[in-house]
Formats: structure tokens, C-alpha cells, sequence
């Protein structure tokens, strides 16, 4: 009776331990999450210009700069290999910052193979996306870069 013991009790161990040790990566992951966000939203800005480069398998991969007033997108400018202005129906292929935070919230949520982020020290926003949805799929990752992004305050 105690042989089947030792074996079962050290495999509930492991199964529980990395039970717990998701629950603590999804937490720290939440943490900082909502840290940034509010670093984000107590800066007050809504009126913002960003460069974007989101490179996926998908409709848009590439740069471009990414205006933003009032938490919505007026314009986006694509640049390679000439600057075209991208159409108006197009515009939600693109984020905001908030998009950005909204969308590291459902990876994490989602529980997603992988996912790293790093923020802007001074205003808390997603400077960096790498997604893995899914381990064994192909093409369902997705990596967005949020750099430059200048307040606009006129």
C-alpha cells in the first residue's frame, strides 16, 4: 500500500507546482501590467504621435507614425520605401496605447505561450510585444514596437 504512495504524492507535488507557478507568472504579468497602465493614464495624455512597427502575418506589417487625439487615430503615415498616408478604413490595423495595454491584457488572459513586454520608464507604455498564441501554430504571432511617441499638446 505505501509503494504507490511516495510516487503519487511527488507527481500532485509537480502537477501543483506549476499550477502555481503559472498562477504566479500570470499575476506578476498582471501586476506590472496595471502598474504601467496607470503610470500611463496618470500622465493625462490624449493627444500623442507614436511610431508603430508591427510585424505579423497579416493585411499591414511595417512602420508608420500613428497620430492620436482625444484616445482616437486622426492619421497614419506608412513609410517604406516612399511615405503614403494610410486610408481611413484602414485605421484599425493600427493602436492606440491604450489598444496596445488592452491587447497585453487579453494575451494574458488568454494564457498565451509566450509573451514578453517591456514599457516606457517615464510614461508606462508598451514599448515592446512579442505574442506566441499558440506553440505548435504557425503565423499566429505577432510583434509591435511602440517607439518615439511625442505628446502632442497643441
Amino acid at each position: 500500500m505505501q509503494r504507490w504512495k511516495t510516487p503519487f504524492v511527488v507527481s500532485l507535488l509537480f502537477i501543483l507546482s506549476g499550477c502555481l507557478i503559472g498562477d504566479v507568472l500570470g499575476s506578476g504579468r498582471q501586476n506590472e501590467l496595471d502598474d504601467n497602465r496607470k503610470k500611463w493614464l496618470d500622465a493625462g495624455i490624449a493627444n500623442y504621435t507614436y511610431r508603430q512597427h508591427r510585424s505579423c502575418f497579416c493585411f499591414f506589417a511595417g512602420p508608420a507614425y500613428v497620430s492620436v487625439i482625444n484616445g482616437e487615430i486622426v492619421s497614419v503615415r506608412g513609410f517604406w520605401p516612399d511615405t503614403i498616408d494610410i486610408a481611413l478604413e484602414n485605421f484599425n490595423i493600427f493602436d492606440t496605447v491604450i489598444d496596445l495595454f488592452d491587447m497585453v491584457d487579453d494575451a494574458i488572459d488568454r494564457n498565451v505561450h509566450q509573451l514578453d513586454v517591456t514599457y516606457d520608464q517615464q510614461f508606462g507604455f508598451p514599448t515592446s510585444i512579442a505574442i506566441d498564441y499558440q506553440e505548435n501554430t504557425i503565423d499566429d504571432e505577432v510583434t509591435i514596437t511602440a517607439t518615439a511617441l511625442t505628446p502632442n499638446t497643441s
